[in-house]
């Protein structure tokens, strides 16, 4: 699907058969560890060809309650695979060999960009792919790549460059009155010049339209399998998200959940809400000075602290960090990889070089208490 259906989309087939009508009334708050609500939820679940599971991205207790249905219907039997909004669909083949055991978390995180491309504390997820690897659920990339959202970013649809415009889906459901209602408030936080809302709006349907492709081709790849979506809650809930852009492509079953915090009634556009119930994830150590990249590796900047003498003397600014921990160290991403798993209080070896006034090179080493 290319540009071509782009420059086409204000021209569309009567859906009003195919679209599924989402309620406008709240839904009742189920907690999954309800020993009859839940199940009964599962059990309605399972007739859906595709179940969207919304998210806020950095709440815990959101991903623990999309791995209790992915339980739920894993229990019941149900074939179905769970799509991310997390990985890109380039990065297939990775998520693939890491179902199969063949690499390790860190090497799927660095083969497939996760921090550049996404950035949140693969902690937040890590339940959810453990238990797909353990259970052989296949995992599938939905999202578009980081080049292509730049791209449309800078220049919009029409800028995009020949090399990159075959990758763009077909715009099945064009902006509205109300989807550029909603995506302005999200704007107005941040101080932006007039002419780019529009590419921010574009961004928004890029997002919106490959995913439901993403979506629709490995529904057409597998007819027999269903398939769980991991997404933000405005990608799945609000109106002209995924599920009404996948619909409009094939006709299918689909629901819709979210979570929400108690005493509040969730999103109009969920079929049902989960009660988030507060998990938090530990805290994650952090190594107390600020980092940046530059020709030679990573650069220490400024410390947050109070600086701390290491066995060699002191980490100053514009040493660079070789190693943490025993593990190589040559970019920010290396860093956060090294980091994944310390926490507040712990103790690590960091192995640095430094620039002598002759211009020569010298090893520095200490341990920092990490805060």
């Amino acid at each position: 699907m290319g540009f071509g259906g782009l420059s086409a989309c204000s021209t569309l087939g009567d859906i009003s058969g195919q679209q599924k009508s989402l309620s406008t009334e709240t839904t009742e708050l189920i907690a999954v560890g309800d020993e009859t609500a839940f199940p009964g939820l599962v059990e309605q679940l399972s007739d859906s060809r595709v179940i969207y599971i919304g998210e806020t991205h950095d709440r815990y207790d959101h991903h623990l309650n999309q791995l209790a249905v992915i339980r739920g219907l894993h229990d019941k039997g149900v074939d179905f695979a769970i799509g991310l909004e997390f990985f890109q669909r380039p990065s297939q083949q990775y998520l693939d060999r890491y179902i199969a055991g063949e690499i390790s978390e860190k090497i799927l995180l660095k083969r497939t960009g996760y921090y550049e491309n996404w950035g949140y504390d693969f902690r937040l997820y890590r339940p959810i792919l453990e238990y797909a690897r353990d259970q052989r659920i296949e995992l599938v990339a939905l999202n578009a790549p980081t080049e292509l959202v730049s791209q449309v970013s800078k220049n919009g649809f029409e800028g995009v460059s020949k090399a990159w415009r075959s990758q763009l889906p077909e715009i099945r459901i064009p902006p509205d009155a109300s989807y550029k209602r909603r995506l302005q408030r999200v704007f107005a936080m941040h101080p932006h010049a007039e002419k780019q809302f529009d590419n921010f709006i574009q961004v928004q349907l890029l997002w919106d339209e490959y995913m439901a492709d993403s979506v629709v081709s490995h529904l057409q790849e597998h007819p027999g399998r269903q398939l769980v979506v991991l997404a933000g809650s405005g990608h799945v809930a609000a109106d002209s998200g995924i599920p009404q852009r996948a619909q409009h492509r094939i006709p299918h079953e689909y629901s819709v959940l979210i979570s929400a915090d108690p005493g509040l009634s969730g999103m109009a556009g969920a079929d049902h809400t989960l009660l988030a119930r507060g998990d938090e994830l530990p805290a994650a150590g952090k190594l107390g000075i600020t980092l940046g990249e530059s020709k030679g590796g990573v650069a220490v900047g400024r410390w947050l602290r109070d600086r701390i003498a290491g066995e060699y003397g002191e980490v100053l600014p514009g040493d660079l960090i070789t190693s943490i921990a025993g593990e190589r160290i040559g970019s920010i991403e290396d860093v956060r990889l090294a980091m994944l798993d310390r926490l507040p209080g712990e103790q690590v070896w960091v192995e640095l070089e430094r620039a002598t006034g002759s211009g020569k090179q010298v090893r520095v080493a200490t341990v920092i208490k990490l805060i």
